[in-house]
């Protein structure tokens, strides 16, 4: 059962993070395309470089640990990367985070795609929400 747990874990982990870099790059992505009026605009935010840091790296150490230490069978290891990668692919990747920004952000009054609007990198289907309102629902929709 501790393999089980531990796959879980490293799984879920990996999910709230990469889904806090996707509410990060739209947060951003909303500030750019509602700046105000004499402020400077925000920097771009790096997406991939978030969750390839806070997300992917330590899911991908959670993995080598635990095939490490033996007490996984190969094919479940195997299975948890697969899945892992699923989760942090572009949105042509059906099952993927950035897939599911396409039903979450889907109002698309502002016109804005969310990589256009703020990210240095591409990634992260669905549009910016044309309201402060718009955002917070969709914030809650993701959570």
């Amino acid at each position: 059962m501790r393999c089980e747990s531990a796959l879980g874990y490293a799984l879920s982990t990996l999910g709230v993070e990469t889904t806090r870099c996707e509410r990060q790059q739209v947060d951003n992505s909303f500030r750019i395309l509602h700046s105000r009026l004499g402020s400077p605009p925000p920097r771009r935010f790096d997406k991939e470089g978030c969750v390839r840091s806070r997300a992917k790296a330590p899911f991908d150490q959670a993995l080598g640990k635990l095939e490490g230490a033996g007490g996984c069978p190969p094919a479940a290891l195997v299975d948890a990367r697969a899945l892992g990668n699923t989760l942090v692919a572009d949105e042509s990747t059906s099952g993927s985070l950035d897939a599911l920004n396409e039903v979450i952000y889907c109002d698309a009054a502002s016109g804005t795609r969310i990589d256009s609007a703020g990210s240095a990198s591409s990634g992260g289907g669905g549009y910016v929400p044309s309201t402060r309102h718009d955002l917070r629902c969709s914030r809650k929709s993701s959570a």
